[in-house]
């Protein structure tokens, strides 16, 4: 007899926390008097036969014609409350149209289905139109469609842009439906609002009314649903939140990947204890779902199963629409069992009555965590859930501390439309769009600001003031310089041999990503099968990939560099100061690694030649003084300053040169003796006579740039380093944004301090979004949870969960960086110092 998903029971010994949520009734009540009686028999004849008490009140106020965001769990059935509106539009009206816009495309396939299936008889009036619609039936579709359903991006450069030749469409366009609008926020959710604020202009130009169409919302369960709904549409919606929709038994467990290596208090790596997990829900008949944070660990996860005998599935963005499609329907049936997937399925889409779900890793935002738990037991069924953490800081840190995840209300989801290089963007596209009336502003912009931007489009020669409108004058769009999600627009074309000898395209990446991706050298992996990159051709967008069965794994190698270009908002802390700064932050992937793919040794670094890319953004930053860092040195825990290799150390200098014959032994760069630089392979700071250390077999000719990546990989043993390592992660965490909206960078000695240690948090977002100054607001709270991170650890000499791994011979830097930490948190001198 088949166990319930609620009994399975994993190994007690890696269970560090368990939680059970019990069962919840769900109250039903009868479908309002004033929804069709066609559409009742409709949804009748798909067992509906009553609604939740939520989904009534959604109704009543659509009904009513208000805006309305629905607010509540995963699973609740806020589909309908869109669906039923738009069906009895369809059969009332034989002009009106509905825009329904979906953050991913799984989502999109799922609801056209089901408006299908509720409307035979419109089956040609509705329509998808994403990057995968054949152009072939573009036109068709502009001229026959009333129910679109799509996604932010092609309303921003698919429709917008071209309107006139969807006329009818946005004149008739009274619903709007914008799910899962929870993931609206940060950049993304910004850059959304500015596109719905250029789509409603174009609809009252149409209809010549203020506000032509209503707004539907549906989200997860946010702390500020009502804000959200506001910023992304610019009106007041009405808030259903109070979820009445029940559920089934729900056995909740954080599992710990279990320590392998005492000495550097190394765990076992997520994905393989995911991997086994997963491995014994699907050998106990469990369909399970495996959700991971990034494109690669999919693959790796794709692999680790199926070398387990499990027959996984990979889902992620780079897939070809055919395998996507193949993908959803094995869920559905239940044929596929076990499928690791990115968020493209975290949201909405019905896959099924899925038994279990692992989340390997933090998925960054409490409201994520919740939606990838209400994944499970969908239907009110019973289900089991895994939190895997990695051995990243973050996760360790809420394995540490489960309150944080169910003591915590969901957090807020925050965006902010009127940031100024949004705006700038965003009115080039308005003005390609339609003319700009001299009295008309946009967004946040007051009036005397709009025309003094739109004058500086007409001095740049963009734009043309006659008749007191301006006008667009360039011949490209600016729409598609504009990435919504902050990855060009620009797609690299990854392409393989078939049998046949033939070039065929096995997937695709963005050109941000390809850099360090798919390099010339790179190993990629698409749904677990392995290519070598042979050729990465950036002008004609596209990679030559070769099927090949690795012996190692690459990963690249980048370079980055911060220019301070002014500073603002300067605050004394005490042992140094904090402040903003306006930075250009240069990366470049200048190489890359490859390592054994069984022991995970290293097996040579290898030098590339690619384009720098380059960024001006906001970043907190952090400097020490003088005296702490002297203080430091004087306690012997500072590991940032120069080595004093010896009075003889010229001497051997010339000896290492003149052996390697002035040449890097890394990339073969010849140069002179002024030029190279002398390398301990094993670090100086190892040994414990400088003699040992000066050994002339452990000195090696580098040139600067190769000596500085070596170097760079050694000093995450710095407390600087350790102490920026775990401040990252953690500031992610408690500012509630991805924590790829931030990056850190630190340098020991910043020419722009004098000299002095300096940290930088700086934001990935061109321009920034104010999360540095937030960072600044709650410095000295951050300070105080990296020292309770570090303390909590137990590892001797730092690990990837506190302060980052340690270096090769196993120097860490942790006794620095919790006093870097201590030093900056003015905690109690009666706190338990780190055992």
């Amino acid at each position: 007899m088949q166990k319930k998903p609620s009994e399975f029971k994993p190994d007690p010994e890696l269970v560090v926390y368990r939680k059970h949520l019990a069962a919840k009734e769900a109250e039903f009540v009868p479908f309002p008097s004033f929804i069709d009686a066609r559409i009742r028999l409709r949804l009748a004849e798909r067992g509906i036969f009553s609604v939740y008490r939520h989904q009534a009140e959604a109704l009543t106020a659509v009904y009513n014609h208000d805006d309305v965001v629905v607010a509540t769990g995963t699973s609740s059935g806020k589909s309908l409350c869109y669906q039923v509106p738009i069906l009895e539009q369809a059969l009332l009206s034989p002009v009106d149209c509905a825009l329904l816009i979906f953050p991913t495309k799984a989502l999109t396939q799922d609801q056209l289905t089901t408006f299908r299936r509720l409307l035979p008889e419109f089956r040609s009036q509705i329509a998808v139109f994403d990057g995968d619609t054949d152009p072939r039936y573009r036109s068709v579709i502009k001229e026959n469609v009333r129910i679109l359903l799509t996604n932010p991006d092609m309303v921003h450069f698919g429709l917008l842009p071209f309107h006139p030749g969807w006329a009818r469409f946005f004149q008739n366009l009274k619903i709007v439906v914008v799910d899962e609008a929870h993931v609206y926020r940060g950049v993304f959710g910004s850059h959304a609002a500015n596109v719905f604020r250029r789509m409603n202009r174009i609809c009252s130009f149409y209809t010549k009314t203020a506000q032509p169409h209503h707004y539907i919302l549906a989200s997860a369960t946010l702390s500020n649903a009502g804000e959200l709904a506001e910023k992304l549409t610019e009106r007041r919606c009405k808030v259903i939140l109070n979820d009445q929709s029940g559920g089934g038994e729900r056995d909740i467990y954080f599992v710990n990947p279990p320590i392998v290596n005492q000495e550097f208090h190394l765990r076992a790596g997520s994905v393989f204890t995911g991997a086994r997990l997963a491995r014994e829900l699907t050998q106990a008949g469990r369909q399970t779902l495996v959700f991971l944070s990034s494109r690669q660990s999919v693959e790796s996860a794709v692999r680790r199963l199926r070398d387990f005998g499990v027959p996984a599935q990979g889902y992620r963005s780079g897939y070809l629409k055919s395998e996507r499609r193949e993908i959803e329907a094995g869920l559905k049936s239940g044929e596929t069992r076990c499928v690791a997937a990115t968020n493209a399925l975290e949201l909405g889409m019905d896959i099924g009555g899925m038994d279990a779900v692992l989340s390997i890793g933090y998925p960054g935002s409490i409201a994520a965590f919740y939606q990838r738990l209400g994944r499970a037991g969908r239907n009110r069924r019973d289900s089991i859930f895994f939190f895997v953490p990695s051995q990243n800081p973050t996760d360790q840190y809420i394995v540490s501390h489960p309150e944080f995840i169910f003591s915590r209300s969901v957090e807020p989801a925050l965006i902010d439309p009127d940031n100024l290089l949004l705006l700038y963007q965003h009115l080039q596209c308005a003005l390609f769009e339609l003319p700009f009336a001299a009295d008309e502003r946009f967004g946040g912009l007051s009036l005397d600001a709009t025309q003094e931007i739109l004058d500086y489009f007409r001095t740049a020669g963009i734009a043309h003031f006659s008749g007191g409108r301006y006008y667009w004058i360039a011949p490209d769009t600016p729409q598609r310089t504009v990435s919504l999600r902050n990855s060009g627009l620009d797609r690299i074309h990854i392409r393989s041999e078939n049998r046949m000898g033939k070039l065929e395209k096995i997937g695709e990446i963005d050109r941000s990503s390809a850099y360090w991706m798919i390099h010339p050298g790179a190993i990629y992996f698409h749904n677990g099968k392995a290519y070598r990159i042979e050729e990465l051709n950036l002008d004609e967008n596209s990679a030559l990939a070769v099927p090949t069965v690795p012996t190692y794994l690459t990963q690249a190698d980048q370079q980055r560099r911060i220019s301070v270009n002014e500073t603002e908002r300067e605050r004394e802390t005490v042992n140094g100061k904090t402040l903003i700064g306006s930075v250009t932050v240069t990366t470049q992937v200048v190489g890359y690694k490859k390592t054994d793919i069984e022991t995970g040794e290293s097996l040579g670094v290898f030098p590339l030649e690619l384009p720098a890319n380059s960024i001006d953004t906001k970043a907190f930053i952090l400097i020490l003084s003088a005296t702490f860092r002297d203080r430091l040195r004087d306690e012997g825990i500072w590991t940032n300053d120069a080595n004093d290799y010896g009075e003889n150390w010229p001497q051997l200098r010339k000896a290492v040169l003149a052996r390697d014959l002035n040449t890097c032994q890394l990339c073969g760069r010849v140069g002179k003796d002024d030029f190279l630089h002398v390398h301990h392979k094993i670090p100086f700071r190892s040994f414990a006579s400088r003699e040992t250390a000066n050994a002339l077999e452990n000195l090696a000719a580098l040139c600067p740039e190769c000596h500085r990546r070596v170097e760079e990989a050694v000093r995450i043993k710095s407390g600087l380093s350790g102490f920026a390592n775990a401040f990252h992660q953690l500031a992610a965490l408690f500012l509630e944004c991805d924590v790829n909206d931030l990056n850190c960078w630190c340098d020991p000695e910043h020419s722009a301090f004098d000299g002095l240690p300096a940290l930088f948090l700086y934001e990935t977002v061109p321009g920034g979004l104010g999360l540095s100054q937030t960072v600044q607001d709650r410095f000295g709270e951050l300070a105080i949870a990296v020292c309770d991170l570090i303390q909590g650890c137990g590892c001797v000499e730092g690990c990837p969960g506190c302060v980052g791994a340690p270096g090769e011979e196993g120097f860490g830097g942790v006794a620095a960086a919790l006093a870097i930490g201590r030093g900056f948190s003015e905690l109690d001198p009666a706190r338990p110092e780190r055992v």
